[in-house]
C-alpha cells in the first residue's frame, strides 16, 4: 500500500470516520472577542476552559452572565450537529439560518424544566455549540432559548 495513494482529507463530511482530526485543528472556543462577548452581556473575567473527557479534541469555554443569572458554554467539536442530534439525546429541534450559516436550536431530553438550550452551527472541523443555561429555577427566569438566539446573533459573527 503506497503512503502517497491519495491525499489527506478531514472527516467534515463523513461523520463515521475512524480517524478524528488533530486536536489543534479544532478552533478554541476560549479564543472569543472580549469585546464581542462583554458587549453580549457576558463577565469575560469569568472565562473557564472546561476539559471535555469524553471527546479530548474539543474546546470547551465558559462564561457567566453579567448579572449571574445565566452561562454560556461554547464547544468547538470535530462531531458534526448530525452526529450529535443521532443520539437520542435532544429535542424540540428547529433548524433555521443566520447570516448564511446553517443554525439548528435544540433541548435536552433531560432537561424537563427547560433551564438549558443549545444553539449550534456547522465547522470545517466539525461543530460549534452554544449552550445557554439558566442558574436557577424561577419563575420569571429569562427563556434560555431566546437567551441562546440573543447571544448567537451578537457572537456568531465571531466564529470561523
Amino acid at each position: 500500500m503506497s503512503a502517497n495513494a491519495a491525499p489527506p482529507t478531514t472527516a467534515v463530511g463523513n461523520p463515521s470516520a475512524t480517524t478524528a482530526p488533530a486536536a489543534g485543528s479544532v478552533w478554541d472556543a476560549c479564543s472569543l472577542s472580549e469585546s464581542a462577548l462583554s458587549a453580549a452581556g457576558l463577565n469575560t473575567a469569568s472565562k473557564t476552559r472546561v476539559p471535555d473527557a469524553g471527546n479530548p479534541a474539543s474546546r470547551v469555554c465558559k462564561w457567566q452572565s453579567t448579572d449571574q443569572s445565566y452561562e454560556l458554554v461554547v464547544t468547538a467539536s470535530d462531531a458534526t450537529m448530525d452526529d450529535q442530534l443521532a443520539s437520542g439525546r435532544y429535542n424540540d429541534v428547529r433548524r433555521t439560518q443566520y447570516y448564511g450559516r446553517d443554525v439548528v436550536v435544540y433541548r435536552a431530553v433531560q432537561d424537563t424544566n427547560k433551564l438549558g438550550c443549545y444553539t449550534g452551527t456547522p465547522a470545517a472541523f466539525g461543530s460549534i455549540v452554544f449552550t445557554v443555561r439558566n442558574a436557577v429555577v424561577q419563575a420569571g427566569e429569562g427563556e434560555p432559548c431566546a437567551e441562546a438566539n440573543r447571544l448567537g446573533a451578537a457572537l456568531f459573527r465571531s466564529l470561523p
